[in-house]
């Protein structure tokens, strides 16, 4: 039998922010290799694009991901994180 790491069967939501205010929501999920842990969620998820044509389905591109996550073992109560997709330049 194949085993399945735990964090793969743990979607978490996510939120599209730009200029500080939300304006979509996402999923994702959280990756563990080795010791870093990774954030995993689809490529239009983070630019506001359409993966065919490439052109931008929001009226603005993300620039940052908000996600509630647990920050104690076997506590529920949720910690929001923000995670800057975007630098100074946009890129």
């Amino acid at each position: 039998m194949t085993k399945i790491d735990p964090f793969s069967l743990t979607t978490i939501p996510l939120e599209q922010c730009a200029n500080g205010l939300t304006f979509g929501a996402a999923t994702g999920f959280i990756w563990q290799r080795r010791e870093q842990h990774y954030l995993i969620t689809n490529w239009h998820v983070v630019t506001g694009r359409n993966a065919r044509t490439s052109k931008l389905e929001m009226k603005v591109q993300p620039d940052m991901l908000k996600m509630p996550l647990n920050t104690r073992i076997m506590d529920f109560g949720k910690q929001t994180y923000e995670m800057r997709i975007r630098d100074a330049d946009n890129n």
